[in-house]
């Protein structure tokens, strides 16, 4: 009887060893909360599984729309480096921000440190054409307003500075694993160079240097970098869901007058004006994702900021032809 006893006190001791070995190496590795998928996807392309990364949007879900709760904010004060977008992308930070500090363990990083957020110029929305100079003039008929656009991810090279801080935030975290944390991020970093290839020839060989949004643009940066204009159903900041009709007007004239092939919707867009105008002109329906987040079917099929990026690279140039 007392070796049976013994027995299983042994086992049980066994089992709690293999337990909580589990659990610390769970606990072990850094855990990383991110804001967007951009930042999310490059802390898996630098770290591997040495971190634990986590994305605090849900799949579908709109980041201008989000505010974390109460256990969102836990997560955020646990975490060993959470990582948001810019101040004009999450205004919430700021706001929870001395809130955050007082219970945060670990580091806080804006992963667009470095980045030059630009102003843009909001035309009123029954006048969305921009033309885009050198100098970043923007000449437009209407009033306006100023605003930081924070979509700056979407610009192969501001995708570069933003896997170098996190690259240089998680060396600062992780000596140790320093080599293992820069040399992903260099391979990474050739990756985006060629994506900024892959557009420029698509531009460089292009028919036209204009293209149709007929959704909600928030492509200020990427137009800029690479010289291109555009016409947009709705502009960066409009919180309505359908242009008004003088636009709509403008956007099939467009498509009409010179033999646009193709007109851009966004993701997580219901493609309700992007359906009309197809509908009206005969041109093709292509999509141009921002990769702010991915719905849940992108989320299965494991989508990555590459493979999004490089089918936009190839949709520009068919809108192009």
């Amino acid at each position: 009887m007392k070796r049976i006893v013994a027995a299983i006190l042994i086992l049980a001791a066994l089992i709690s060893n293999l337990y909580g070995c589990a659990k610390n190496d769970e606990d072990s590795r850094i855990s990383v909360v991110c804001t967007l998928f951009p930042q999310y996807d490059f802390v898996r392309a630098v770290a591997g599984d040495k971190v634990k990364a986590e994305l605090l949007l849900s799949p579908g879900e709109d980041f201008r729309e989000y505010s974390p709760d109460s256990a969102d904010l836990a997560k955020i004060a646990e975490c060993s480096l959470f990582i948001y977008t810019n101040e004009y992308a999450e205004p919430w930070v700021a706001e929870k921000t001395e809130k955050i500090k007082k219970k945060k363990k670990g580091l806080i990083l804006n992963v667009c440190e470095g980045i030059p957020i630009d102003v843009n110029l909001v035309h009123d929305e029954h006048h969305e054409e921009h033309e885009h100079e050198h100098e970043h003039e923007h000449e437009h008929e209407h009033k306006h307003e100023h605003n930081h656009d924070p979509y700056v991810w979407v610009l192969p090279k501001n995708a570069i500075k933003m896997v170098e801080n996190i690259k240089d935030t998680l060396c600062r975290i992780d000596p140790e694993n320093a080599g293992f944390y820069t040399a992903n991020a260099e391979a990474y970093k050739l990756n985006l160079e060629t994506l900024d290839t892959k557009f420029r020839d698509a531009v460089s060989s292009a028919k036209r240097k204009v293209f149709i949004m007929a959704d909600r643009f928030t492509l200020q940066y990427f137009v800029m970098e690479y010289s291109l204009g555009y016409l947009a159903a709705l502009n960066t900041f409009s919180h309505r869901t359908e242009p008004d009709a003088a636009t709509l007007t403008k956007l099939r004239e467009a498509v009409l007058k010179q033999g646009i092939p193709a007109v851009f919707y966004r993701e997580l867009s219901d493609m309700k004006t992007a359906r009309k105008i197809s509908a009206d002109t005969g041109a093709r329906l292509l999509q141009f994702h921002g990769c702010e987040n991915l719905s849940a079917e992108e989320t299965e099929n494991k989508e990555t900021y590459l493979s999004l990026m490089q089918r936009n690279a190839e949709n520009l140039k068919a809108a192009l032809s």
